[in-house]
């Protein structure tokens, strides 16, 4: 099973407990992220850096359609537009 790791930086958040909701929410999201560790962005005044691993699940090497669709459930909307039905960008 391959693993890819994901980092977020958040703004403007000057408490860690923020941080943690960010964090449950994500795991809430998919029970294949895995937070590894949340701390303080050293470049950002009231920051945090959350750092999550996610097991993909294609035994198949068609993992851009995989990452696309934890993309979309992360961040929706966003720029690129991703059909998981239909697997076209």
């Amino acid at each position: 099973m391959k693993k890819i790791n994901l980092t977020i930086i958040t703004e403007n958040q000057n408490s860690k407990i923020k941080a943690e909701k960010l964090s449950h929410q994500l795991q809430n999201c998919d029970e294949n992220f895995n937070l590894i560790s949340i701390e303080k962005y050293f470049k950002n005044e009231n920051s945090f850096q959350l750092e999550f691993e996610i097991s993909l699940g294609s035994k198949k090497n068609n993992f851009i359609n995989e990452i696309l669709s934890y993309a979309n459930k992360i961040a929706m909307p966003w720029l690129i537009d991703y059909n998981e039905s239909n697997k076209n960008v």
